[in-house]
């Protein structure tokens, strides 16, 4: 009896064959062989990555360079090679490390700098303190030395120069070169006023007369001033003053420093000729706190006609 299979049947038993393989091993589970760490280790390269520079930084050994072995390391240091030397040193802050040539820091916090070098600028000192205000210059064309009490200031008014000619003997300061003036509120600052002859004020016997007067601003101020008396041809002379006053129209002559008189009884006036009568105010010191007026006042004694005065008061800031 002919048991052979068919020739149609032959043909389907190995694609058969081959279903029921696939689909045993689509079913068995997919597990890693037994050695294998689990398959997310190797999916997890940050994993990886911090497991290696933990097993690096505690078991860093046997490493050389040059002549000189690292037996470890320590977290937050740097190794480095200068001159042929290996070793650890500690970094602080965040960003880049610095190179020698030109490197760019941002704020950074330099600590106490000894004998530094800063674009030519040595810095010697460990405890003195130079401010210099933000978006101001300070610029010395010279060298310079500074000495002084402590809290001591030097004070600069708008366009100042300290020194300008220059300090040649101690205790002296040099003038000026030129024809010019002190500014105002400076030392030496000048003031003066006067009224001419052809402007004479007319003056009453015996009566104080302003003739003319300054505006003087507060300080310590040396004042003086002259007089001079012009009468008609007839006019006789019994006394004459010339007076710094504080008061208008007014003789301070309570205070000899003020005023300087001459006595003239008879002398007869120039007449014609036009030759006045002078006298002198002394230099008086006028010390203000606050903007007062000087004036200058005539005072006179006089018979038969009558008597005009001129003359100028002066003023100069001495401190």
């Amino acid at each position: 009896m002919n048991r052979t299979p068919p020739m149609g049947a032959m043909r389907k038993l190995p694609i058969a064959l081959a279903i029921l393989l696939a689909s045993v091993t689509a079913a068995a589970p997919q597990n890693p062989p037994p050695s294998l760490p689990p398959l997310s280790c190797y999916c997890n390269p940050t994993n990886v990555q911090a497991a290696a520079q933990a097993t690096l930084i505690t078991t860093l050994s046997g490493i050389t360079v040059g002549a000189t072995p690292v037996a470890g390391a320590t977290n937050g240091y740097v190794l480095y090679n200068n001159a042929g030397t290996l070793g650890q040193i500690q970094t602080t802050g965040t960003g880049l490390n610095v190179l020698n040539t030109s490197p760019t820091l941002v704020t950074p916090n330099i600590g106490s700098a000894t004998a530094a070098t800063v674009n030519g600028l040595t810095i010697t000192t460990t405890t003195g303190v130079l401010t210099i205000t933000a978006a101001k210059t300070a610029t010395f064309s010279n060298t310079l030395s500074f000495s002084g009490t402590d809290s001591s200031a030097v004070n600069v008014g708008t366009g100042g120069t300290i020194g300008g000619t220059g300090y040649a003997v101690t205790g002296q300061i040099p003038g000026t070169a030129t024809n010019d003036n002190a500014a105002a509120g400076d030392v030496g600052e000048y003031m003066e006023s006067s009224v001419l002859v052809g402007s004479a004020t007319s003056v009453s016997n015996a009566t104080a007369k302003t003739i003319t007067s300054l505006n003087l601003t507060a300080g310590d101020w040396d004042v003086s001033g002259n007089i001079h008396y012009l009468g008609a041809t007839t006019t006789t002379f019994t006394q004459v003053i010339c007076d710094l006053s504080s008061a208008n129209n007014t003789l301070q002559n309570s205070d000899p420093q003020t005023f300087n008189q001459l006595g003239l009884a008879g002398i007869v006036a120039s007449g014609t000729s036009g030759i006045p009568v002078s006298v002198q105010c002394p230099t008086f010191r006028v010390s203000l706190a606050s903007a007062a007026t000087e004036y200058l006042i005539a005072f006179s004694q006089f018979g038969t006609s009558t008597m005009t005065a001129f003359g100028s008061i002066r003023a100069r800031r001495v401190r």
